[in-house]
């Protein structure tokens, strides 16, 4: 109740969590023993619950690939991680879409004013990122993320097939490059305020 919120208000010291370590200090956790998860935590500040196999912060180093996971909480982090996705996506379409002079995002819904790269290096960027992932509460696991047919996927048309762009992670796909597969991408179907 009411004193539960003034406790956890006084221990926030007025302020969100600013990383997925400091957001973990609010999470309690329960042994349980279930099939889902040995643990059950629930999440203070967001109220987010989930099945575990350990506490959060348990785990000393996050595994290779779940970089994302943290440059999703802040600015300055999304910026350093997306700094090479970025330029890449933006020489690579320089190149294929000669005759289109707006390039559309899917995250935003508008177009990329001032450059693919500027634009996804830009803070209105990152913030629908963070909106749209709950602020940070609802992040994809690694196996999750590299779905390529996911909604932050965004799908670009260009001369010699689809370049997909994975708009959390960076990952970028090449027309070409695994052309057996055509996933049908959910993130150029339809904007939506969330990606769950």
């Amino acid at each position: 109740g009411r004193s539960h919120c003034e406790k956890l208000r006084n221990r926030l010291n007025w302020k969100v969590p600013a990383s997925p370590a400091d957001m973990d200090r609010h999470t309690q956790c329960w042994r349980v023993n279930q099939s889902r998860g040995e643990f059950y935590c629930f999440n203070h500040v967001t109220g987010s619950q989930t099945w575990c196999d350990r506490p959060p912060g348990q785990e000393d180093v996050r595994p290779p690939g779940t970089g994302y996971m943290d440059a999703i909480w802040n600015w300055p982090s999304w910026k350093q991680a997306m700094d090479s996705p970025a330029k890449q996506l933006e020489d690579f379409l320089n190149k294929t879409l000669v005759d289109q002079w707006t390039i559309p995002c899917t995250v935003c819904c508008k177009a990329m004013d001032g450059g693919v790269h500027a634009h996804l290096m830009s803070n209105d960027h990152w913030k629908q990122i963070w909106v749209k992932t709950d602020h940070g509460s609802v992040i994809p696991e690694p196996k999750e993320v590299a779905n390529w047919s996911k909604k932050w996927v965004q799908c670009f048309v260009v001369k010699h097939g689809d370049c997909l762009f994975n708009h959390l992670t960076g990952a970028m796909r090449l027309p070409g490059e695994h052309a057996d597969e055509h996933p049908d991408v959910e993130g150029n179907s339809f904007a939506t305020s969330s990606f769950e």
